[in-house]
């Protein structure tokens, strides 16, 4: 499995100890979050440019609901991804928990406000650059790409992993999350487990209701994500 991974079809997941590695590299709060969206959201790095504050139900929105007696209750809070901003075109509802989105709230009052104060931006987007050229403006579609390849190799991870092998361990461990009950046993069926994952990831469910096989590619078996989880873990 360990030599499998080092090969052209190496397994597209990261292992927890991977994630740890790989966030605990990162050198600022923005660049842990961009990891973090793809691990915790499924976000392509493409995706990160349609998370936005003032826009109608945009993040400050979110935000002021942390703070809400009324909300109190709620541990996973819903964004609407625009279309304009996804592969294809298609919007979708994503989750943020609420760790997450205290997280993110963080951010937006500390590095990101210092660069507003820096360069008084009036850009709409969550993340903002830090290069002296284009400060204060929102990143591009490839910049979680560039910050996972920069960390990644810090730290020796497999060089074939890519940003995009963080949305595919996300959509494996919703996949499993979704078959199990809290008792670890399975409780759904795979067809009605792969629809949320389906959903989740964007991708538009068929005239027959059933998930797409694309969704299924997502997906890495329950036994092959945990010997991935013992190869790299020792």
């Amino acid at each position: 499995m360990a030599e499998k991974s080092k090969k052209q079809h190496y397994i597209k997941y990261v292992s927890r100890y991977q994630r740890s590695q790989l966030l605990n590299a990162c050198e600022t709060l923005a660049e842990k979050l961009m990891m973090r969206m793809g691990l915790e959201v499924g976000l392509r790095t493409s995706e990160l440019m349609g998370l936005r504050l003032g826009e109608e139900k945009g993040l400050l929105t979110l935000f002021e609901q942390l703070d809400d007696s009324d909300f109190s209750h709620v541990n996973q809070f819903r964004y609407w991804l625009h279309g304009r901003y996804t592969k294809g075109s298609k919007s979708r509802w994503i989750y943020f928990d609420r760790q997450l989105l205290q997280d993110m709230k963080r951010y937006v009052e500390t590095e990101r406000q210092w660069l507003i104060d820096q360069t008084c931006s009036e850009d709409d987007s969550f993340f903002l650059r830090t290069d002296q050229r284009f400060i204060g403006t929102g990143i591009g579609a490839e910049q979680g790409s560039r910050v996972f390849t920069k960390r990644a190799r810090a730290v020796g991870l497999n060089p074939l992993l890519h940003y995009h092998d963080l949305r595919h361990t996300y959509a494996t461990e919703l996949f499993h999350d979704e078959l199990a009950g809290p008792d670890g046993r399975e409780t759904r069926s795979e067809s009605a487990a792969l629809i949320v994952v389906a959903q989740r990831l964007g991708h538009s469910i068929g005239r027959d209701g059933q998930a797409p096989r694309v969704t299924t590619l997502y997906i890495r078996m329950r036994l092959q994500m945990l010997e991935m989880e013992d190869v790299v873990n020792g």
